[in-house]
C-alpha cells in the first residue's frame, strides 16, 4: 500500500515498532496517532518522512488559511497527525490539512476530529500518488468530506473535488489560475503560485489576504 509523507522534523525517534496484527481504535490512539501513523480496520499504516516541498507546500498552504481565517473567522485548521475519525472506528486518516467550519466545531476532540472535515487536503509525493488519488479519494467520498483538494507538485497540478449527493465532482481553477469555495467566502487560492521555486513568505501571504478580503484597500 502507498504511503504519504509526513514532516521528518515532526516524527518522534521513538516512534514505536508496528504491531504484529491488527489493534483496537483505542490502542491505535495511545500507541500510534502521535506518531504519523493511519489506521484502517485495525491496521496501523506507518506514513514516510516528507519530501522538502511537500513541506513547503504544506506550510504555505496552512499559513495562508490561518491567515485568511484570521479576518474571516469562518472554522479552524488542522494538521497532521491530527486524527481524522471516520466511519464509527474503521478509518483514522491525518490528513495533511483540514479546515473545520464553526458549525462542526463541536466535533474537535482533543486528539482527532470526529467525521468528515469540511475540506480535506492532501499533498502529493512519490510514495502517495495511488493513495491519495485512489484510496483516500473513495474514503473520504464515502464518508461525506464535502471538498477533497489534491496537491499534486510532481505534476504542478491541483484537482479540486466537490461532493454531490453522492460523488464527487471536479472543480476546476479559472482562466486566470484561481480556485475558489463557498465554504471559504472571498478565499481565493491562486494555483500557479504552489509551482513558484520560492514560495511567498509570511509578510507577502499577510498581504495578499489583504487583498482577497478588502480588494478596494478600504
Amino acid at each position: 500500500m502507498a504511503t504519504r509523507e509526513a514532516p521528518a522534523e515532526l516524527i518522534n525517534l521513538d516512534r514505536p515498532a508496528l504491531p504484529q496484527g491488527l489493534v483496537s481504535w483505542d490502542e491505535y490512539m495511545e500507541k500510534y496517532a502521535a506518531h504519523f501513523m493511519e489506521f484502517v480496520d485495525g491496521e496501523v499504516i506507518p506514513l514516510s518522512p516528507a519530501h522538502i516541498r511537500h513541506d513547503e507546500i504544506s506550510e504555505y498552504l496552512r499559513t495562508l488559511l490561518k491567515i485568511y481565517l484570521g479576518y474571516h473567522p469562518v472554522g479552524r485548521m488542522l494538521g497532521a497527525p491530527f486524527v481524522m475519525k471516520s466511519s464509527g472506528e474503521r478509518y483514522g486518516r491525518e490528513p495533511d490539512l483540514m479546515f473545520i467550519s464553526n458549525k462542526n466545531l463541536h466535533r474537535v476532540m482533543p486528539t482527532y476530529f470526529e467525521g468528515a472535515p469540511d475540506i480535506a487536503i492532501e499533498i502529493i509525493s512519490p510514495e502517495s500518488v495511488e493513495r491519495d488519488h485512489g484510496t483516500k479519494f473513495k474514503e473520504y467520498e464515502d464518508v461525506g468530506v464535502p471538498e477533497y483538494w489534491i496537491i499534486d507538485p510532481l505534476h504542478a497540478e491541483c484537482r479540486f473535488y466537490r461532493r454531490g449527493e453522492e460523488y464527487y465532482t471536479l472543480i476546476r481553477e479559472d482562466d486566470d489560475g484561481y480556485y475558489t469555495t463557498p465554504l471559504l467566502p472571498d478565499f481565493r487560492l491562486h494555483v500557479p503560485r504552489l509551482w513558484l521555486p520560492n514560495l511567498p513568505d509570511g509578510i507577502e501571504i499577510v498581504e495578499s489576504v489583504k487583498q482577497m478580503v478588502n480588494p478596494q484597500g478600504k
